[in-house]
């Protein structure tokens, strides 16, 4: 309950001294003028993507944006305020709380929430770049464990005690939880047994198909179905093409819309 000084100036007493209020000012105003306008800027950008590329009149207009998309991939253009928000995290945390197990646990559980993050989504365009990116944020949170490990900091009881129930009951939802949900996705959404159905009128298409069949097997290692590999069951036939494949490939030919099957 005793006051705080700053680290590198001991004579200044946090929230206690007019060169502190004068310090918190000045980083409000900074943080107001540069960081948060930026962000803002990102999280608009990343918002308002399909729209700006759709009313963009001129490729000006479409590179003062770029640098907010260019370096990910376009399934993953959104990720630059996720960044953002990771580094500003970083910065906080230290500067908000005191307590060296807090900054600890929490810098930790940043780096390992935007770890997961990252390595799910896969965000930049090129493989070496993401395995970088998370092996580096990995690394930087072993570093950090193994220095506050070997530099030993006081850290009250009731700290202690509630970081470990808060760490506990992580453990529980990642260790868990998340098992349990992907298993039970896994188990409703099953893989498909067939990539594709070739719909065919045999009388016109049959090699044709049977040829689309071929090279969808061997250059794209697809399972491909035709109705004409098994006649035996029809039911078992419709049960197939109703749940058991992934896209519908039709070949059109002129009696293809024709027939009743």
């Amino acid at each position: 309950g005793g006051s705080s000084s700053m680290r590198s100036s001991p004579s200044t007493l946090c929230f206690e001294t007019s060169d502190h209020a004068i310090m918190l000012v000045t980083a409000g105003v900074v943080f107001l003028l540069v960081p948060l306008p930026f962000m803002a800027a990102a999280a608009y950008g990343s918002f308002y993507y399909k729209t700006l590329l759709q009313s963009a009149t001129s490729s000006i207009q479409l590179h003062a944006w770029q640098f907010l998309f260019g370096k990910f991939t376009t399934e993953r253009y959104y990720y630059l305020p996720f960044l953002l928000l990771r580094n500003l995290l970083i910065c906080l945390v230290p500067a908000l709380f005191t307590d060296a197990a807090k900054q600890v646990l929490l810098l930790g559980l940043v780096l390992m929430v935007f770890a997961l993050l990252q390595m799910w989504w896969k965000p930049w365009r090129g493989t070496w770049v993401n395995l970088m990116d998370g092996g580096l944020t990995l690394s930087l949170q072993l570093m950090m464990m193994a220095g506050s490990m070997s530099a030993g900091l006081n850290v009250a009881p009731g700290t202690v005690s509630i970081m470990g129930s808060f760490v506990f009951a992580l453990f529980i939802i990642v260790g868990v939880a998340f098992p349990m949900f992907f298993l039970g996705k896994l188990l409703i959404c099953r893989q498909k047994l067939f990539h594709c159905f070739i719909c065919h009128h045999k009388e016109d298409a049959a090699a044709q198909a049977r040829l689309v069949k071929m090279l969808l097997q061997g250059s794209h290692n697809r399972r491909v179905f035709i109705d004409s590999d098994d006649l035996r069951d029809l039911g078992q036939l419709f049960n197939i093409v109703k749940v058991d494949v992934g896209q519908l490939v039709v070949y059109l030919t002129k009696d293809t819309l024709r027939r009743p099957w």
